[in-house]
């Protein structure tokens, strides 16, 4: 029996500002994927999950093992597995759980087979995957959670990343908490097209936005670099009203917000977003007081997580 995991992701910072070149943060969660694989006798591979998996998810899970198992350099005599998929990350939250899988199968499929795996071949792999599930993904997700380290990145066009190993252990992120708003009702595709549709309609407005995030994720990196908690928890404040002055957080989640920073407290939203519905997803706080925000969780109904177990 094998069995490997893989932390999720969350964007601290440069959401929908990314796509039109501007750079951001992602850092790796501690909400983790589990692949356990014991082989069998079967001559098939079964597959288990926490996950909700349609016909379409497990057809693509097991294209994907087969491009892992072709790109094995030695096989050892159990070829076929029963696979258990387990994740404790809310689903269609923005945490990058398909990435996430991804890593975990990756490095048990080798180690299944007894043999090493470099960081190089996990993030060639597990992009493969990305690319079978999104079409034409960002590569932020798999990057992050295969180096399981914070990653500055930029797309200019092609992803290009760096390590920033030494926020991992801020003190500052011992402060601050997800909230789970719930579910966006559109897809990351269908936000990004909406905020395409608001920078033809106001270029000049729209830019500014983009600007003024740039210049709060150099902000942000600054204040944790020098553990400023006080710069750091503005910044937070200032990019959750530039992103809801893009219209990508919903009425629901803008009151929240507003009780939250009522209450001294910094919240910004963590991924695309989601206007139509209730939920906008993971909203990011920051907050001195646990009690404070357990409080508001609790007001709203919400679960929160802190974002350092």
């Amino acid at each position: 029996m094998v069995t490997t995991s893989a932390p999720t992701k969350i964007i601290l910072i440069g959401e929908h500002a990314v796509v039109y070149g501007k750079p951001g943060i992602a850092l790796p969660v501690n909400l983790l994927t589990s692949v356990t694989m014991v082989p069998n006798t079967l001559q098939q591979m079964r597959m288990y999950s926490n996950i909700a998996l349609t016909e379409k998810d497990r057809t693509t899970l097991q294209s994907f093992i087969q491009i892992i198992q072709d790109a094995l350099p030695k096989k050892s005599t159990a070829h076929f597995f029963d696979i258990t998929i387990h994740t404790t990350a809310p689903q269609k939250m923005g945490f990058g759980t398909s990435a996430s899988v991804a890593v975990a199968l990756t490095k048990a499929l080798y180690a299944a087979h007894n043999t090493t795996i470099h960081e190089s071949t996990i993030l060639a792999l597990a992009l493969k995957l990305e690319q079978i599930t999104h079409g034409t993904p960002s590569g932020i997700d798999h990057t992050t959670i295969t180096c399981n380290t914070p990653i500055l990145f930029q797309k200019t066009p092609d992803l290009r990343w760096t390590p920033l190993p030494k926020l991992l252990d801020n003190a500052i992120f011992n402060q601050c908490f997800l909230l789970l708003t719930g579910c966006s009702e559109e897809s990351t595709k269908e936000m990004v097209a909406q905020v395409r549709a608001q920078y033809e309609k106001a270029a000049a407005d729209t830019q500014a936005i983009f600007d003024a995030i740039e210049h709060q994720t150099t902000a942000i990196q600054t204040s944790l670099t020098t553990e400023n908690e006080s710069d750091f928890h503005a910044c937070i404040n200032t990019v959750g009203m530039l992103l809801e002055d893009l219209h990508v957080v919903s009425p629901k989640v803008m009151a929240i917000s507003q009780d939250i920073r009522k209450n001294h407290g910094a919240c910004k939203i963590s991924g695309s977003g989601g206007k139509k519905g209730p939920g906008s997803g993971v909203l990011f706080v920051h907050h001195t007081n646990k009690e404070v925000i357990k409080s508001i969780a609790k007001k709203y109904t919400l679960e929160y997580i802190p974002l350092i177990a």
